[in-house]
């Protein structure tokens, strides 16, 4: 018992390494990756700092239209390196690309209440998907038990540096 649960932790760390280090293989992500990861450091930044600003439905709506960005780029990848078929990389963009429409529809006509709307459609959580997904078409990993578990370490991380952010930032007044 404990040599397999040894074994899956070693392959869940593995799979995170794989997730995290693809960037520097996969240079090319770059260029897509960077813009989404910035905004989200000074979006957190602001609102760390100006407590009493609220979101609303417009950025919102400007949030969803991240994942068809990036959706879009990860097409564009999927044809110039000719993975353009039935895979679960194309089936994990189409998906994205289902999020990213779905929640603009639901952000323009402020379909869910603003306790609930606002919070699904926040930087933050819309990020991190279009990250995951990112990574996972880049290194074509196969999603199972271990990528689950690295993409739930690589969760906690995330929250952890916009946990430090928040806490570093100094406070308006």
């Amino acid at each position: 018992m404990v040599n397999i649960l040894a074994d899956f932790s070693i392959q869940i760390i593995e799979r995170f390494i794989e997730l995290v280090s693809a960037p520097i293989i996969h240079t090319e992500m770059l260029w897509i990756m960077s813009p989404f990861l910035i905004s989200v450091i000074l979006t957190e930044i602001y609102y760390s700092r100006y407590k009493e600003e609220k979101t609303e439905w417009g950025s919102s709506l400007e949030n969803s239209t991240v994942l068809l960005f990036v959706s879009l780029d990860l097409l564009r990848y999927l044809y110039i390196y000719d993975l353009f078929y039935v895979n679960i990389q194309l089936s994990l963009v189409f998906a994205l690309i289902f999020v990213g429409v779905f929640l603009f529809i639901l952000d323009y006509f402020h379909a869910l209440p603003p306790d609930i709307g606002l919070v699904i459609s926040s930087k933050a959580p819309l990020n991190f998907l279009a990250l995951i997904v990112l990574l996972m078409v880049y290194t074509n990993t196969l999603l199972d038990s271990y990528t689950i578990g690295a993409i739930l370490i690589l969760m906690v991380l995330f929250y952890m540096v916009l946990t430090i952010i928040h806490w570093i930032t100094p406070k308006n007044g």
